[in-house]
């Protein structure tokens, strides 16, 4: 019965989505978009007592370069239904949002997947996504402010704990509220600039946060018309003497207290020139430090800081940078006030020799220099090839692979079976949970596709696309980093007990699910340790700890992944390989045409 629904659901796809779809004077539309568009489907994986209450799905595509977009549909009563929106806007960094809501709209289950790449004129498949249950806490209510400027306007608000991100809902007529909106958007910041209105027209905003356990309720509305900029009182004086100190994975911010400041912003850019409206993360702080974590050692990270209270907000500090790992001090730059007295670090001292008489040689501050290259002999492409073949027995081969995600007290399993033929082309099939057996994934060179059991054809989708947890669906069907990774370098990492090699590995093919990889391993046996993943924009996704090593293939390998997600970090998700043997597979098996019958492999 499950074969022929989800036969019917996928050859009715176009009727699906306008026939199930709810009249529903909220659902938000964008203007039309003149780029190519696709569309983007995904399937809700509902609790076994799912509440009796519920009765609509509302799904949501959102990203910072299109409108967000939703549409409900009435709830089947089951799980694995198909939910998909047309007109998407091509691109990637797309995010699915999916929530269930009772008869009054309240949101009783959410989920969610982000990273999705959506092709033009191609369906892409979101996966499953696991539906949690949303508690009855609700967050604290937003007080918002706003500044107008040139065919735009500047929405703030201060920082909810425990907030997840926010939603600003704009309406042209009085009466902004949830559910009487034109336009909304969404961000993990405090601050949100609204582009692109029209100079003089009086437009309405109201602002809600959110997380796991749910919306909060609607903040005060407030009505602003660009271009014309609203009196406000001053704000106290920028922090002065802004510096930081860099350390491993980390920078120390420190800067002048600031008389009549409540608390301080910290704005980070990956680029140049930092500010209030150029940033791509900020923190908060009651105090004139700051440390600032999860940062990429060695690259180079750029500051402001600004002072806050009622009044509102400074201007800007000294621009300044740093870059982790390298213990570094960047030093503000000179000023002419004399009064400012700047604190340098005490310099590390050089070990000189004390030679007689007196006096002795002043000691030179330690260089700054680049992570020193490693002794190893091996080139980095040398030691990319040892970790490849540390991975797979070779470029053909077979593997069963277990994948569990665990959240909290609950888990979710996935078994699959994979099969490489010359590395650049796998299939992987599922064997396990029975609502998802005989699906299979075919990836040949950066292509990929995914099938249903019982429809007629293969559905694209995206390498970085997350399978479970914290696994893409890269991390199943390509075992081979040198194939989409050059090895640009190698370093000693002495940090630990153990002595390590950390190879830095850069993507060089478009198809590649990450932007960069660092790989440890050990000195002496080259023994895989750990990966660090990171996006193109150099933000670390994940971290992979290498275990259960075992005597496999002739070749002591690591046999269990453990990956730990660099945001969640309560989520853990474990990958267990089994069954791996050299075994040849027939080139007529890796075409779209074959996947069909790919489930009958044993």
């Amino acid at each position: 019965m499950k074969t022929i629904r989800y036969t019917a659901l996928l050859i009715l796809l176009a009727f699906i989505f306008s026939a199930c779809t709810l009249t529903n004077k909220n659902a938000t539309r964008p203007e039309r978009d003149t780029r190519e568009t696709g569309s983007i489907i995904a399937q809700a994986e509902w609790p076994e007592d799912v509440k009796s209450d519920l009765v609509t799905v509302r799904m949501t595509v959102s990203a910072s370069d299109m409108e967000t977009v939703s549409q409900d549909f009435r709830f089947s009563g089951r799980s694995g239904d198909i939910h998909g929106i047309h007109g998407m806007p091509a691109g990637d960094n797309r995010t699915i949002l999916i929530e269930g809501l009772s008869s009054d709209n309240t949101i009783l289950y959410r989920g969610s997947v982000s990273d999705i790449i959506i092709i033009p004129g191609q369906v892409m498949y979101g996966g499953f996504i696991t539906m949690d249950p949303v508690s009855d806490k609700p967050l604290a209510q937003l007080e918002i402010r706003a500044d107008s400027g040139n065919e735009e306007v500047t929405i703030q608000w201060e920082t909810i704990p425990g907030a997840d991100s926010y939603s600003i809902y704009m309406s042209i007529s009085p009466g902004a509220s949830k559910r009487t909106f034109d336009a909304r958007k969404s961000t993990t910041s405090n601050s949100f600039t609204w582009s692109g209105l029209r100079n003089g027209k009086t437009y309405y905003f109201i602002v809600t946060s959110e997380n796991s356990s749910g919306e909060s309720i609607e903040s005060n509305e407030l009505s602003v018309a660009p271009g014309i900029t609203p009196k406000v009182s001053a704000g106290p004086s920028a922090p002065g003497n802004a510096r930081a100190v860099s350390g491993n994975e980390e920078v120390t911010i420190r800067w002048n207290s600031i008389a009549k400041a409540d608390s301080y912003s910290i704005y980070m850019s990956m680029s140049p020139g930092a500010s209030k409206r150029n940033f791509d993360a900020r923190k908060s702080t009651t105090s004139n430090s700051y440390t600032w974590s999860g940062l990429r050692n060695g690259k180079t990270y750029y500051f402001v800081v600004t002072s806050e209270n009622r009044s509102g907000e400074s201007s800007e500090s000294n621009k300044f940078s740093a870059a982790p790992g390298t213990g570094d001090t960047i030093k503000p730059p000179k000023t002419r006030d004399k009064s400012v007295v700047v604190p340098v670090p005490t310099p590390k001292h050089v070990p000189v020799p004390q030679p007689k008489p007196v006096p002795v040689p002043k000691p030179e501050p330690a260089p700054r220099t680049k992570p020193a290259p490693s002794a190893t002999k091996l080139s980095p492409t040398e030691l990319l090839n040892i970790a490849d073949q540390t991975r797979a027995p070779g470029a053909t081969f077979s593997q069963e692979v277990k994948v569990t995600y665990k959240k909290g007290d609950k888990s979710t399993t996935n078994v699959l079976v994979t099969r490489v033929k010359n590395a650049i082309k796998s299939l992987a099939i599922y064997k396990y949970p029975a609502s998802q057996k005989g699906r299979v994934i075919l990836m040949v060179e950066n292509n990929m596709w995914i099938y249903f059991p019982g429809t007629k054809k293969p559905i694209r989708i995206s390498p970085a696309q997350q399978l479970l947890g914290q696994v893409s669906n890269a991390d199943v069907s390509r075992v081979v980093y040198s194939i989409d990774y050059d090895a640009t370098s190698v370093e000693d990492d002495n940090t630990g007990k153990e002595k390590l090699l950390k190879l830095n590995l850069k993507a060089k093919t478009k198809g590649a699910a990450y932007g960069s990889i660092e790989l440890w391993m050990t000195k002496d046996r080259y023994r895989l340790v750990k990966a660090k993943f990171y996006t193109l924009a150099g933000r670390i996704l994940k971290t992979i700890y290498y275990k259960g090593y075992k005597n496999v293939q002739g070749k002591e390998r690591p046999m269990i992944h453990e990956i730990h997600d660099a945001i969640k970090k309560s989520e853990i998700t474990i990958m267990e390989y089994s069954n791996m043997k050299v075994q040849d597979t027939p080139d007529n098996y890796f075409q779209k045409t074959f996947m069909s019958r790919a489930p009958q492999l044993k």
